[in-house]
């Protein structure tokens, strides 16, 4: 009879191919529907809603291909067990003939034609006669599409699209570690299925296009984590939360395009005319990206190159054009930094003028449209007025940044050096001309710092400058390049590290454009920090290719605790000056009532540069010796009231100006170390024993520590009393994380008339963060859904009171009368309020402080706790089918 061609190994393999595939591509769906919600906060617009849109398509195409999958496995599994019974059959007729034969040669030797008849055995052999008919040869069939997606909004009503870069750029890190898992599987099968075609032909293949859905599947995850790549990069380069669709829908035919090499992008540039470079950029926002990381040396190099082009005025049509770009640009002299800067800023003004017109005719017509209602009048104007007072705070901070660039008479040239997009955006603005002063110093502000207040910096800056002039040609940059935290209550910000290291890398990225430009001239160079600026310079100042003549650093806040000695930070000599530490509002004799908080209570740059076994060089700031100038009796840099570091006629900046002319030892350089004393208790500052051989945190700095950090702080900000006792307030934990992320949430919807808030996307979910200090963390994540009310802008106010009077940082962006307000710090690390949602709803989410925890491990915990019938906070908003996991 034969056998079949079926391989049971073979057949297996694939079965094995086909479970594992099955497996891992459906259990990445939780890390990835986590790198979706993470993506969609602050992701609002077109955009939001195509990604939203696509998400789900994804969603189904992999429930689709999953399905599948499994299917296919179970009909080779079928098609195994056909095969087997088929080879048993087909043994048992073997042996039956082989069994037949033998009967029929003994027969065959008796000639009696009745033996068959009365022969037993004859009997039995025709009773157990196998079926002769071959077992029905099994198929396998597949016929599975994946949809397609849409990149590019055209005929959406909405004119822009907002999104935070580092949330898109966190669902594209944890989208292609799902693509590889994808990729992985993909190559097994497509191994395991011509080897199951050529050894198992038994089986009837018919329609099967699972393999090549599952490809498509993969491409088009890869296209839309390269789609949201380059938004991310659009929205980092344009330096705004806002972007217009026109802009992010050019991005969609450049998916398919092969990325510029940085010598191909020079080259187009020293050559493109003004349309074709405007086209350029705004199909391929990425590009100013790549410029941005180029070597700002070989960006100099470029630019004095074109002078000597047949084009020469190239260089006018580059910054003129792309102003934007040139300004913030590395490695471009900095007059030609200034003019792109001034040109975007005297625009945005006059934008923003422009826009407050027109909110006024709007607000005229609608009173003369409002009739004679006494509550309609009200209800138009709120939102007009809301609108009004984010358009009026934005044009104060661009009209500061503009008088900042303003000279007055007598004094040096101003250049307007950088200025981004960000809200409020970020400037610098150079006191001197930076292109070809001998004495360079950068002033780098610290906490409350913001360009809120960027004529208060520029003036504690022009100071500064005016004793380095003193002794000759100077540039004095007043550098508000990073977002610099505000302190407490407002924010914990000042006791990490994550501002100052952003802001480090920013600087750094400064001073290596500075020494781009300059080159051969070799200015001395100066950095001087206040504050948490100290520990932003102190990062900057460890990179390995940064140098500076003088680090010069006043009322520290603590330098990082990796640096544990003057001579791990690349400058020539560091100085430090520090006013006695006093306890804010209760001291008052004055001295320094804040960097001693930044200090002792943070958790990654508790380093003070004045204690002696750091060996900076020291000098006075409060000594009260006389003719040595008055002493600092704040923290600030400069007050009306009291004196700051960076007050004229201070002892602090007559020591700063010998510094930085060069004549450091007319400074004074006594040092005053008083208790600190609240309630009669006292605090006796000690030095931190060797930091060579031992943790800046392995030995206490004050003793007895009888006032424990929450009575102090609610003595401090509460004006309230307390027991001493020496026990820390501790920090929440996880779940406490948890708990209150979700209250924070169902308060938030508490303040809105609005009913039927449900948990649409599931419980509170932990996904993974990163702790101060670089440990394994997790943050939970909520958010509620109610179908959209009506009042959208009186609701969004709402919020922002609401979140306010909790501490927290809100802002409002508009989407064509659909407001969201962001929103930071307080009780959660962020939250948004969403008044068009997908669906035509309203959405309150957030995202707890990250705390040390395995997200992975806390939601499988979780799933078998709640499949046991367990409810957590939050669970009463789900539907209880979709508790079930």
């Amino acid at each position: 009879m034969g056998s079949i061609a079926f391989d049971h190994a073979t057949a297996q393999a694939l079965i094995s191919a086909l479970e594992s595939a099955d497996e891992r591509v459906h259990h990445q769906s939780m890390p990835w529907s986590d790198a979706v919600d993470t993506a969609k906060d602050e992701f609002d617009g077109a955009y939001s809603r195509l990604f939203s849109s696509n998400a789900s398509s994804e969603q189904r195409d992999r429930s689709e291909v999953c399905f599948h999958l499994l299917n296919v496995l179970r009909q080779v599994q079928y098609a195994q067990e056909d095969a087997r019974a088929e080879e048993e059959r087909l043994a048992a007729v073997t042996d039956w003939e082989q069994r037949y034969a033998v009967w029929q040669a003994d027969a065959d030797s008796d000639p009696a034609w009745w033996r068959s008849f009365t022969d037993p055995q004859y009997g039995g052999l025709m009773w157990s006669k196998p079926s002769q008919t071959p077992t029905r040869r099994p198929t396998i069939q597949s016929e599975v599409a994946v949809r397609d997606r849409d990149r590019v909004s055209s005929g959406s009503a909405d004119a822009v699209s907002s999104a935070s870069p580092s949330n898109l750029r966190s669902f594209v890190a944890i989208a292609e570690r799902c693509h590889g898992i994808v990729e992985e599987e993909l190559e097994t099968l497509r191994t395991a299925w011509p080897s199951f075609l050529s050894n198992c032909s038994w089986v009837i293949i018919e329609t099967f296009t699972l393999f090549d859905a599952l490809a498509q599947y993969l491409e088009h995850a890869r296209l839309e984590a390269r789609w949201i790549s380059q938004i991310a990069d659009a929205f980092e380069v344009a330096g705004t939360g806002e972007l217009s669709n026109d802009m992010l829908d050019a991005l969609a035919p450049a998916l398919h395009t092969t990325a510029m090499s940085n010598t191909q992008l020079l080259q187009t540039l020293a050559t493109a005319d003004r349309t074709q470079l405007a086209k350029l950029m705004n199909s391929s926002p990425a590009l100013t990206h790549q410029l941005q990381l180029m070597d700002p040396g070989t960006i100099n190099a470029w630019w004095h190159r074109l002078a000597e082009t047949p084009a020469s005025n190239q260089q006018t049509v580059l910054w003129e054009t792309l102003p934007e770009v040139f300004g913030n640009l590395e490695g471009i002299p900095y007059h030609i930094r200034h003019s792109a800067n001034e040109r975007v800023l005297k625009r945005n003004i006059r934008d923003l003028n422009a826009q407050l017109s027109a909110l006024a005719s709007d607000r005229r017509e609608a009173l003369q449209n409002a009739g004679h209602s006494p509550t309609r009048p009200q209800s138009v104007l709120l939102p007009v007025f809301a609108k009004e007072r984010e358009l009026n705070a934005q044009l104060e901070i661009l009209e500061q940044i503009y008088r900042s660039a303003q000279a007055e008479g007598g004094q040096a040239p101003r250049q307007l050096i950088s200025l981004t997009n960000d809200h409020p955006p970020l400037a610098a603005v150079s006191i001197g001309d930076l292109d070809t002063s001998t004495n360079v110093t950068y002033s780098v502000a610290g906490i409350n710092s913001s360009t809120k207040t960027m004529e208060s910096w520029t003036d504690s800056t022009q100071n500064i400058h005016d004793e380095v002039h003193a002794g000759g040609d100077a540039a004095t940059v007043a550098w508000i390049g990073y977002e610099a935290p505000v302190s407490p209550p407002g924010s914990l910000g000042v006791l990490h590290n994550d501002k100052g290291q952003a802001g480090g890398d920013n600087l750094t990225k400064a001073l290596r454009g500075l020494d781009a430009v300059r080159g051969p001239d070799d200015p001395q160079v100066n950095v001087m920090a206040h504050s948490y600026g100290t520990t932003t310079a102190a990062f900057a100042m460890s990179q390995p290719d940064i140098a500076v003549d003088n680090l010069i650093l006043v009322g520290s806040a603590g330098l990082p605790d990796h640096i544990r000695n003057a001579d791990e930070l690349n400058a020539d000599t560091v100085y430090a000056g520090h006013a006695r530490d006093v306890y804010p509002y209760i001291d008052s004799d004055g001295g320094d009532q804040w960097a001693w908080m930044g200090r002792d209570f943070s958790s990654g740059h508790g380093v003070n540069p004045i204690d002696d076994d750091f060996d900076a060089i020291t000098f006075g700031t409060d000594s009260e010796a006389e003719g040595v100038g008055d002493p600092v009796t704040t923290h600030s840099a400069r007050d009306d009231d009291v004196t700051g570091y960076y007050e004229r006629h201070s002892e602090s900046l007559r020591n700063i100006g010998y510094i930085l002319r060069g004549e450091p030892e007319k400074r004074a350089n006594t040092l005053r170390r008083d208790l600190r004393c609240f309630n009669g208790h006292c605090l006796v500052q000690e030095h931190y024993m060797s930091r060579k051989n031992s943790s800046p945190r392995s030995q206490p700095r004050y003793r007895p520590l009888v006032i424990s950090v929450s009575c102090l702080i609610s003595a401090i900000f509460l004006s309230t009393g307390c027991t001493a006792t020496s026990t820390q307030e501790p920090v929440m934990d996880v779940i406490e994380q948890r708990d209150a992320v979700v209250n924070f949430v169902i308060n938030t919807t508490e303040q809105l008339d609005v009913e039927g808030w449900e948990a649409r996307h599931g419980v509170a979910s932990a996904q993974g963060c990163n702790g101060q200090d670089g440990e394994e963390g997790a943050a939970y994540h909520f958010d509620l859904s109610a179908d959209r009310g009506t009042a959208h802008e009186v609701d969004a106010q709402q919020v922002v009171e609401y979140w306010e009077s909790l501490g927290m940082e809100a802002r409002v962006v508009d989407h064509g009368g659909y407001p969201t307000v962001y929103a930071t710090g307080g009780p959660v690390e962020r939250a948004s309020f969403t008044t068009d949602a997908a669906g035509e709803t309203y959405r309150v989410g957030a995202v707890a402080h990250c705390a040390p925890g395995n997200a992975g491990e806390l939601k499988m915990e979780y799933i078998e706790r709640r499949n046991n019938g367990e409810r957590f906070p939050g669970d009463e908003y789900v539907p209880d089918e979709s508790l079930a996991q």
